[in-house]
């Protein structure tokens, strides 16, 4: 990685976790959920595109920031209907195959009560934060880190910086360290597969967001309203889910195609 890149991404990573510290202590004082299981200190979702967009501002000018932003929810990436529905239904297959596994390993649990209206009113709430988080996530950070690194390796990089940015929210809702720890590797396959989503369709934010919505309203759905959801089964999933993809696309790229 040029020492130029390295520097801005390293330095936006440490102002998106310094400027989440506020809404850290707000959910330490709080115990809102805007959704259950979603603490208020979730609301940091805003810091990651507030950053980039600083950022852009003062290098390139707000002209070029606001074109940034703009051009990353492009409607034109709706034609790509495969990577649609695969952003869309992927998600819910892997905790389908989550929720059979833990009926194969003993668990007890009741069956899923699914209404398509929930369903839908979910994706609409998820998908604005889901929009602001892919905005800095993977329009800022994944560009940048593209450029001099492989996709697999940017992904992995960022993954675990998302993964950490989540980690006090995840106390405050009372997440143990077992169940924590589950989950950080199953959230760190999930930035492998948005990058290998992100682009497969020529940088589309709108198809990593509605990936990004759809893994929120998925374990939501998952009975009852998210209780019973283990991340170590998820994981062993999206582990082999992910493993698969990398094995089958270009490690460099994520695509069958180098992505010019």
């Amino acid at each position: 990685m040029s020492t130029s890149s390295k520097a801005a991404v390293t330095r936006y990573f440490i102002i998106v976790l310094l400027l989440s510290t506020p809404f850290w202590v707000i959910g330490g004082f709080s115990d809102w959920e805007p959704l259950p299981g979603v603490p208020v200190s979730a609301l940091m979702v805003i810091v990651p595109p507030l950053v980039a967009f600083a950022y852009l501002a003062r290098m390139e000018g707000y002209a070029a920031a606001l074109r940034w932003i703009k051009s990353a929810f492009s409607l034109i990436a709706l034609r790509r209907v495969r990577w649609v529905l695969i952003a869309i239904l992927l998600p819910p297959a892997t905790l389908a195959a989550a929720y059979a596994l833990m009926l194969l390993g003993g668990y007890t649990l009741p069956k899923p009560d699914l209404s398509v209206v929930h369903i839908v009113l979910l994706l609409a709430i998820f998908a604005i934060p889901a929009a602001l988080e892919e905005l800095g996530w993977c329009n800022f950070a994944l560009v940048k880190l593209q450029q001099t690194m492989s996709a697999l390796g940017a992904s992995l990089v960022i993954g675990v910086v998302w993964a950490v940015w989540h980690l006090v929210p995840l106390l405050q809702a009372g997440r143990s360290f077992v169940w924590i720890g589950s989950w950080f590797v199953g959230t760190v396959a999930l930035r492998v597969l948005i990058t290998w989503i992100f682009n497969n369709s020529a940088g589309s934010v709108l198809l990593a967001a509605l990936f990004h919505a759809s893994v929120n309203v998925s374990w939501q759905s998952f009975p009852i309203r998210g209780s019973h959801y283990d991340p170590a089964m998820h994981a062993v999933v999206l582990v082999i889910v992910t493993g698969v993809i990398v094995a089958t696309f270009r490690g460099t790229t994520l695509t069958r195609e180098v992505q010019n």
